[in-house]
């Protein structure tokens, strides 16, 4: 796969244009319960995200522009009412740092996923190359 940083953000653009849009439309539901749309955004981003494990060299333009459609569909619906749900039953004179809280536990949360995440690369990538090596020497007939 040939691909320059204009043709990867060409991809990643249709994408954004969705859930900024998605942000407005999901900011207008505010008459159903969070947890409602909570529970719509990881049924879409679900399989969204299992369709990104099928992640090759060889897979065209419009597979990553599509898929990363498809996820930003189902984020708006993730983000905004987790957010405004973190704000209920707080008073008014709280709200600053309810808001530093929250920022807070998500960008530890999301370190926290990103170590974990490479841990476990890490480790695959390590058990993967062991099982490769045991099969390579001078006996084998195909090496």
């Amino acid at each position: 796969m040939s691909s320059t940083a204009t043709l990867s953000g060409l991809a990643l653009s249709p994408g954004g244009v969705v859930t900024m849009v998605g942000m407005f439309v999901v900011g207008r539901l505010g008459f159903i319960q969070p947890k409602y749309l909570i529970a719509a955004g990881a049924l879409v981003v679900a399989p969204a995200m299992h369709d990104l494990t099928r992640i090759d060299a060889d897979l065209d333009f419009g597979f990553f522009a599509w898929s990363r459609v498809y996820v930003a569909i189902g984020l708006p619906l993730l983000f905004i009412p987790v957010t405004t749900s973190s704000y209920i039953g707080l008073p008014p004179g709280k709200t600053d740092e309810a808001s530093a809280l929250i920022n807070v536990a998500r960008n530890f949360g999301g370190s926290i996923g990103v170590s974990l995440a490479q841990t476990v690369l890490a480790r695959r990538e390590q058990f993967h190359r062991s099982r490769l090596s045991e099969h390579v020497g001078a006996w084998n007939p195909i090496y």
